[in-house]
This record gives structure tokens, C-alpha cells and sequence, in this order.
């Protein structure tokens, strides 16, 4: 059986929420691909990273300096939920 996704007005702009999703496994589908699909100007921060790895990436999406990238990536709630 294929995922199934529904749109809702409770949603911004009718997107998809959530708790709609029918397969939680959908979300990683669509992350693998998006990662997998190497675009120009897609960067990945990971929690498990070093914040120097992390700091790299922030500072080429950001366009930031090198210190303010580190800055960003050693905020200690950075990937709280």
C-alpha cells in the first residue's frame, strides 16, 4: 500500500500536516531523495556532526563568516525541538 498524504486548510497555505501523514515513513522517504538528489545550494546539518562540520555548511548556505557559522552552530538549543 502506497503513503498516503491529504491536504487541509488547517495546514499553512493547504500544505500537509503532520498528523495526516498515513505512513511515517514518508518523510524519510522524501528526505533520502532530496538528499540523494545532490542540488546546488542543499546543505546538511546534522545533530550527530561536529560543530565545525556544521559551522562549514551554515557558512556556505548563510554566505556568513567562518566565526559567525561557528557562532550559530554552537547554540547549545540549535536542534531542540
Amino acid at each position: 500500500k502506497s503513503p498516503m498524504i491529504s491536504r487541509s486548510r488547517s495546514a499553512p497555505s493547504g500544505g500537509v500536516c503532520a498528523a495526516e501523514l498515513s505512513n511515517g515513513s514518508l518523510i524519510s522517504q522524501k528526505s533520502d531523495e532530496l538528499r540523494d538528489a545532490n542540488f546546488d545550494g542543499h546543505f546538511r546539518i546534522r545533530e550527530t556532526e561536529s560543530i565545525e562540520a556544521n559551522a562549514a555548511a551554515l557558512a556556505q548556505f548563510l554566505a556568513a563568516t567562518p566565526e559567525k557559522a561557528y557562532e550559530i552552530a554552537n547554540i547549545d538549543y540549535l536542534f531542540a525541538d
